[in-house]
């Protein structure tokens, strides 16, 4: 009597699991679907039509940049593949780029345990929050210009996050490809200012708890750390940085200058 209980089990575990995977794959398609409409209405803006212009080719372009006004590389050149690329790209890259945000998140809230405990609803949830949390979610998703620079940032730091989060949970995470995460690393560092090292202060204060358990630190997590702090100084070093903030104090030497004229 218990075998026929313990057969009769399996069957409805296995289509149990089958529904809540099939409820998860619906509701990843639902979202995406709603922000490649969003993202396909959203019109061009002046910001956009400036930054599209790249005469002499998108990485010429963001070389010069780096050299001359800014040194977010990563970012700004997501932007300008966006912008430069035939009208479907943003559509349907931006949904799966925000998808890798909202599953980001909700692992970095699961842990370890997420294959056991993943519902469709923390997805939900996630996207919601992400939504609503973000002060402008419309520049950060929607606005060509703005996507690459704050919405993809963020996806890279996020991401790169994740497997610290594992790591934090068990001693014994292993992540394929070893010194290879150093790549994950610069992404996450070279993104944003404020969320590269953001990003680079998780990092380390997982590697400190780890360390201060076991007296070790992973190939990957080290790579990691070290990819982050590289990319955030090369994004923070940027010869681009000083040539922007003395055209800015020249601005303002003219404005204070034209004010106490007219005073």
């Amino acid at each position: 009597m218990q075998h026929q209980n313990s057969s009769s089990a399996k069957p409805y575990s296995s289509s149990s699991s089958n529904f809540r995977r099939n409820r998860i794959v619906l509701v990843c398609l639902v979202i995406m679907a709603v922000m490649s409409w969003f993202c396909a209405m959203t019109p061009w803006l002046s910001d956009d039509y400036a930054f599209a212009k790249n005469g002499a080719g998108l990485w010429a372009t963001q070389v010069k940049e780096y050299m001359e006004w800014s040194g977010k590389f990563v970012g700004h050149y997501m932007s300008r593949v966006l912008l430069s690329g035939p009208e479907w790209v943003h559509p349907v890259l931006t949904p799966i780029m925000f998808m890798l945000l909202v599953t980001g998140g909700t692992l970095l809230a699961l842990g370890t345990q997420w294959r056991e405990r993943l519902h469709a609803w923390h997805l939900v949830m996630m996207a919601g929050l992400v939504w609503i949390a973000l002060p402008a979610f419309g520049t950060v998703f929607f606005w060509r210009t703005g996507t690459g620079d704050y919405g993809y940032s963020l996806v890279w730091a996020t991401l790169f996050l994740v497997p610290y989060r594992m790591w934090a949970d068990r001693d014994d995470f292993r992540l394929p490809g070893g010194a290879l995460f150093v790549l994950g690393g610069i992404l996450a560092g070279w993104s944003n200012e404020n969320v590269g090292m953001l990003a680079l202060l998780t990092a380390l204060g997982v590697a400190a708890f780890r360390w201060r358990a076991s007296g070790r630190v992973p190939l990957w997590a080290g790579a990691g750390i070290a990819g982050a702090a590289l990319g955030w100084t090369m994004m923070m070093a940027a010869p681009g940085n000083a040539v922007r903030l003395a055209a800015v104090a020249a601005l303002g030497q003219l404005a204070f200058a034209a004010g106490t004229v007219t005073d």
